[in-house]
């Protein structure tokens, strides 16, 4: 096989991923800090339209290709945003009733798992069996950190917030999958801004309906409402459009499962959760499954 040598821009976008990993590991202690002060609905929305005015600039100024027909990014970025908006509704619905980054980050991860099996069994899209390889890897290591971050009382049974947090999973697969679908012919930007839109106005509709908005909810979690619309929305959301539009979908889900290492971590060090000997070995076997699919994504042939 010839191995095939990145040039460094590729490079840099073949860690957009991982960036957007990063920021989203970390989000899920911001949304459980934010949980405890300000109610599901209004906390996405608030953050959705810190989002939205942080990716206006980008649209303006950073977006290529404005030649293209924005109805072809409109359609599909509303549409995403819609699965986004149930998505997010049941993440930060899951949060408030487990309390816990760690269980968060490995529940919502699972879409690494959902991801490849959804793409072959309903759209018959075949894989390198390598690349299964890493998908086994990386669930055995979300397991060992979902393992070493609970108690044993938990590991017995499954709560509501857990079953919350799976069906937000396969949500989160779902959206992977739609992105996939028409991310070639979207404008990247425009369509990260539109998607945000899309959940800002949703969860701001319901909100209204069946919540009690209150300003000093808003004041007391006006940090983890600012990291999830600047870091979490605005950055992580358009570095997965960006870096699904480059990369092989199982892959790139593969990489997008590093969020529970980082939630683990940023768990451990910010809310004092606990990180045992499992929960350690299970970030390091996700760091190989990513590092193994990176090298064989590499090879030609």
């Amino acid at each position: 096989m010839k191995k095939r040598v990145l040039n460094r821009k590729e490079f840099w976008v073949s860690l957009f991923p991982l960036f957007a990993a990063l920021v989203w590991g970390l989000g899920f202690v911001a949304q459980v800090s934010g949980s405890e002060s300000i109610q599901p609905f209004s906390f996405n929305a608030i953050r959705n339209v810190v989002g939205l005015v942080a990716l206006i600039p980008a649209v303006l100024f950073l977006e290529q290709n404005r030649d293209r027909l924005p109805v072809r990014t409109i359609v599909p970025a509303i549409a995403c945003g819609v699965i986004l908006f149930a998505a997010q509704s049941l993440q930060q619905i899951g949060l408030g009733l487990t309390s816990s980054s760690a269980k968060g980050g490995f529940l919502t991860s699972l879409y690494a798992i959902l991801v490849p099996f959804i793409e072959f069994f309903i759209y018959g899209k075949r894989f390198k069996t390598v690349l299964w390889v890493s998908v086994i890897l990386s669930f055995a290591g979300l397991f060992l950190i979902f393992a070493g971050g609970s108690d044993s009382s938990s590991l017995l049974g499954i709560s509501t917030g857990d079953w919350v947090l799976l069906a937000n999973s396969v949500l989160y697969a779902v959206h992977i999958i739609a992105i996939d679908r028409c991310i070639d012919r979207v404008r990247p930007f425009l369509f990260s801004a539109i998607q945000v839109a899309t959940v800002a106005v949703l969860s701001g509709v319901v909100a209204l309906v069946i919540e009690t908005p209150d300003i000093d909810a808003v004041r007391n979690a006006a940090i983890p409402i600012l990291y999830g619309g600047l870091a979490s929305t605005a950055i992580g959301y358009t570095m997965q459009v960006l870096a699904q539009k480059n990369r092989n979908v199982i892959l790139t889900s593969i990489m997008f499962s590093t969020e529970s290492m980082f939630a683990a971590v940023g768990g451990f060090i910010i809310l004092h959760e606990r990180l045992a000997a499992l929960a350690v070995l299970g970030c390091v076997m996700i760091f190989i499954s990513v590092i193994f699919a990176q090298i064989v994504s590499n090879r030609a042939g």
